[in-house]
């Protein structure tokens, strides 16, 4: 690993836009973050390509990536990929979505929109929401695991949907909820996503009362998966940033029911 790692600090500043977005994707998917020097000089070499950079997917796996490796790019790489990113959302497909969004979910911030409100039609936080209507909208074009991942990162965002898009997005869940065809982490992730919406007073969707009863009515799994302690670790620092008073779960003496997270 060293040798490559050299090898690839000596040929950095001849990498294409590609060969930049490969290597960093290929280290986040061997889970094997370089050394920091290594790292800046392809960093470097992202900058000078991200003009060459036309292929949204390689801006969201290169996103995907830094929020894989628990990596904040600087703010250079940062507002280059950003600017990119703005001008070709409109090509994202769900899974580039699904991937973005857990990239500044991992972060802990939203896209940043340069002293705009995060509202205005231009910033790029809007134009990934009108995104996410706009795959949402056409039946079963957002996978049900792609979907649960996003509203999830929504949530850890303290983003509440505007209600249009939570009418979109509940709809096509309550469908996937009621063909059987959410997991147990997506149905919990869907959960948190629901309890982000009515504990900071954004529950506007008329479909999310539905889609809360179905996803309740779900069996939970005998174990708990090692991505739910993260989620709801995630989801916790989400809601106390809110002002809540908020626990990991604990059973109810009562009924010995056992309560998730407990606000």
């Amino acid at each position: 690993p060293e040798a490559l790692e050299e090898r690839a600090c000596e040929a950095a500043g001849g990498m294409s836009a590609d060969a930049v977005g490969n290597l960093v994707w290929g280290w986040a998917m061997a889970a094997a973050r370089p050394r920091t020097g290594v790292w800046r000089a392809v960093e470097a070499r992202m900058v000078q390509v991200m003009g060459e950079m036309t292929r949204v997917k390689t801006i969201a796996n290169i996103l995907w990536a830094y929020g894989s490796l628990k990596m904040l790019p600087t703010t250079a790489v940062r507002e280059a990929l950003e600017a990119n990113l703005l001008n070709l959302v409109h090509l994202l497909g769900s899974v580039d979505v699904a991937n973005v969004l857990l990239a500044y979910a991992a972060f802990g911030f939203r896209p940043h929109t340069e002293g705009q409100p995060k509202t205005d039609d231009t910033s790029l936080c809007y134009k990934l929401e009108r995104r996410i209507f706009e795959i949402a909208n056409e039946p079963q074009q957002f996978p049900p695991d792609e979907l649960a991942q996003t509203v999830f990162c929504m949530a850890v965002l303290g983003w509440a949907p505007r209600p249009m898009v939570q009418q979109v997005l509940g709809q096509e869940l309550l469908c996937y909820c009621m063909q059987g065809m959410l997991a147990a982490e997506d149905r919990f992730r869907v959960h948190l996503y629901l309890l982000f919406l009515e504990l900071s007073g954004s529950d506007q969707g008329e479909y999310n009362h539905g889609l809360r009863q179905e996803v309740a009515s779900g069996e939970e799994p005998q174990e708990t998966a090692e991505e739910w302690l993260q989620d709801r670790g995630a989801l916790i620092g989400a809601l106390k940033q809110l002002g809540y008073k908020v626990q990991e779960g604990a059973c109810d003496p009562k009924s010995l029911y056992h309560v998730h997270v407990i606000v």
